[in-house]
């Protein structure tokens, strides 16, 4: 079964969507961050600190 874990790109209204098999353990939150910071770091050149608001849903 796979678990989403979703990135919304506040500014330009992105959101990413990560698929994995570990269920938000902490590796799975921060691998997802990694792959999306990877893909998506030439759109936001100016960008040095990322801040990160967590939401665990309701």
């Amino acid at each position: 079964m796979l678990a989403p874990a979703g990135i919304l790109e506040v500014d330009t209204e992105q959101l990413n969507v990560v698929f994995g098999t570990s269920r938000d353990t902490s590796d799975f939150v921060a691998d997802s961050l990694e792959l999306w910071w990877t893909n998506r770091q030439a759109a936001h050149p100016q960008v040095r600190r990322l801040p990160i608001n967590l939401d665990n849903g309701p």
